[in-house]
């Protein structure tokens, strides 16, 4: 529970500042030296990603970011319900570069469990997951096409070595129209960041997105729909589902 005191006190200093929100950023300031910051928060059925459930609860979500030229320093989190299950919050911190289309950046996810002693900056637990996982991430957008891969290449605690190395991400996203897109993904082997045990198609869905308004405040819906033909190699401690439904909304 100090743990998650802890990371909800960091995520409330980065939200201090006022912010207005569009579909994309939530832009705060912008100066005549290119930087521009940003911050929001998003409420989510659940903490999903790549095909997982990590929670069985509600999440929520903060993110907050700097802008320079090209170049985005930005933080993620997740707060959730973890039930049954054990890795519901998470952070992500990532540095990341984008020009023409292509974008490559490096990100450090942390995953806090229920269970074992969590030192954020400093130590490991005998937890297998806690500490922190690097992945390398690259993308490329074109006009209705996005494109990633993403590896995990280093992490903290040295207990976690073999198979788990070898898996790389990739995601293909096409957009139908201004609200629908349909998404294809999948691992080519094991990987430990994304909890799967051996390679497959990880996400075949449809997402749904709309801007609305809430009284005079922009907000974003965002609904998902995504069969998972690889659930039953999803690593112990987050849900095996072979269909997962998602709803979120941004401010």
């Amino acid at each position: 529970m100090k743990k998650l005191i802890y990371l909800f006190a960091i995520v409330m200093v980065s939200l201090a500042a006022n912010a207005q929100y569009d579909s994309t950023v939530v832009e705060i300031d912008t100066t005549a030296s290119g930087v521009e910051t940003y911050a929001g928060v998003i409420i989510a059925s659940r903490n999903y990603a790549r095909g997982v459930n990590f929670g069985s609860g509600l999440s929520i979500q903060p993110y907050a970011g700097v802008t320079y030229k090209n170049f985005t320093l930005d933080f993620f989190g997740a707060i959730s319900g973890n039930g049954v299950y054990d890795y519901g919050t998470t952070t992500d911190f990532s540095l990341s570069y984008e020009n023409k289309g292509f974008k490559v950046g490096v990100h450090d996810y942390y995953f806090i469990s229920k269970y074992g002693n969590h030192n954020y900056f400093f130590e490991t637990a005998s937890d297998t997951m806690n500490g922190h996982y690097y992945e390398l991430q690259a993308g490329y957008t074109h006009d209705k096409f996005s494109f990633l891969t993403a590896y995990n290449f280093y992490n903290t605690n040295l207990e976690v070595t073999g198979n788990y190395w070898k898996g790389v991400y990739l995601e293909g996203k096409y957009n139908i129209n201004e609200n629908f897109s349909v998404i294809v993904a999948g691992l080519t082997g094991p990987s430990i960041v994304n909890f799967y045990d051996a390679a497959g198609f990880t996400t075949i869905g449809l997402d749904w997105t709309r801007d609305i308004e809430i009284g005079n405040l922009p907000a974003t819906i965002d609904a998902k729909v995504h069969i998972n033909p690889n659930y039953k190699n999803i690593s112990p401690g987050v849900q095996q589902a072979p269909m997962n439904f998602f709803v979120s909304l941004a401010f």
